[in-house]
């Protein structure tokens, strides 16, 4: 029975495992997506810098640094009004934020998971190697107790003692 418990719970946390692998698969994939997004709006100007950017003229002076030199002139814009692009910056730092944690708690609960596994394996391959011992009489007994079918043979066993130790 016990062998029989600590295999259940050995079954049970892999499936918890593959869930948390799962869910650590999604939140990488997310992450990896919003540091994407973070990067790009680094790229992204506000609307004022767009509105500046768009009135240099090679050769005419910055109104902000009096270059003459426009470097930025063919470049595309990806423009955005200031409170809407701060906005966005703060909303993908606290996904990243969030993300970074949840990734690094399924991270713990998947090698909690994986010592249990473990722990219970052992256990039950433990129990199971003391029952092939105390039933070596026992006809088949690694056999019967590996597929289970032990209980049933052991009250086979229990109801023959019992009917032979009666008609004695």
């Amino acid at each position: 029975e016990s062998a029989k418990n600590d295999t259940e719970l050995a079954d049970s946390k892999e499936k918890q495992l593959a869930k948390a692998k799962e869910l650590l698969d999604s939140n990488t994939r997310r992450l990896e997506a919003t540091l994407k997004r973070k990067e790009e709006l680094e790229h992204t100007l506000s609307s004022e810098i767009a509105s500046l950017r768009e009135k240099l003229v090679e050769g005419k002076p910055c109104p902000v640094c009096g270059s003459l030199h426009h470097e930025v002139l063919n470049e595309a814009l990806n423009i955005l009004e200031e409170k809407e692009l701060e906005k966005e910056k703060k909303e993908v730092g606290k996904d990243l934020e969030y993300l970074e944690k949840s990734i690094e708690e399924r991270k713990t609960e998947i090698a909690g998971l994986n010592s249990a596994i473990v722990l219970h394996r052992s256990s039950a391959k433990a129990t199971m190697s003391r029952c092939i011992d105390y039933m070596q009489g026992v006809e088949n007994a690694k056999e019967l107790l590996q597929r289970k079918d032990i209980g049933t043979q052991l009250k086979e066993i229990g109801r023959s003692w019992k009917e032979n130790k009666e008609k004695e």
